[in-house]
């Protein structure tokens, strides 16, 4: 069986994605989900591995990332119990810790006033192909900060699909988030169709202190990337639409 994997260089893409963020840690599981009909398919059953597979690996600082994200050198450090963090490429893009203080402090004041908060701004958009019509699946490697509770959730949407807020309890450590199916019986990530051709992928700023290094992006329900590891970047093949 020919195993098909592939690396795109991300492109620019602009856009704007609007939505208010949840409270400080009140969400103890992975992932926030949203509505959308058009992926809400039975995934509870079994399926089986593509022929083909196909592997994508996208670099977070290769996309158009928008004020209050910042590209940001990584510090590699060693965790006491993960082991060793580094970013790929020694850079990741980031929420700078306190950037959203003026904006909460604006927030509180509206509240107070019976206004709706306004969103925290800034944005990180990949975009990037895949060779055909299929399901994918997606893996964001994020690392929340230290401070816990406020530092641990980040905005995510697939195209113009329904808003994710990903977040959980895990601080400090590189980790592939496992965005939660649809189906509460599936233990696999969520499955998006996707047709042949371009795509995009938005995070957007809810709490700051947080990271963003690489997205994985595959055909294959039972792949997974390895825990908290860097994933390798692979050669494209060179695909026709």
């Amino acid at each position: 069986m020919m195993r098909r994997r592939a690396y795109y260089v991300l492109t620019v893409l602009t856009g704007l994605l609007l939505f208010f963020p949840v409270g400080c840690g009140e969400q103890p599981g992975d992932a926030v989900p949203g509505t959308d009909e058009e992926m809400a398919e039975d995934q509870a059953g079994q399926l089986l591995p593509p022929e083909d597979i196909v592997e994508i690996v996208l670099e977070a600082q290769d996309g158009e990332v928008t004020p209050l994200m910042e590209i940001e050198e990584f510090e590699p450090f060693t965790h006491p119990e993960a082991g060793p963090q580094e970013a790929s490429g020694g850079l990741c893009v980031v929420v700078p810790k306190h950037a959203n203080r003026e904006r909460e402090a604006e927030n509180q004041k509206r509240r107070e006033e019976g206004k709706s908060p306004l969103p925290h701004e800034g944005k990180l958009v990949l975009t990037f192909e895949v060779p055909e019509d299929d399901e994918y699946y997606i893996w964001p490697r994020v690392m929340w900060g230290e401070d816990g509770g406020c530092e641990n959730s980040v905005g995510f949407r697939v195209n113009d699909g329904s808003e994710l807020v990903l977040t959980s309890g895990t601080y400090m450590t590189w980790l592939w988030f496992k965005v939660p199916p649809l189906d509460h019986r599936s233990d696999l990530p969520r499955a998006y169709r996707l047709d042949a051709g371009e795509h995009t992928i938005t995070f957007t700023n809810v709490e700051d202190n947080i990271r963003i290094d690489q997205v994985y992006i595959t055909n294959d329900p039972y792949a997974a990337p390895p825990s908290g590891q860097i994933m390798e970047l692979v050669e494209p093949d060179d695909f026709s639409f």
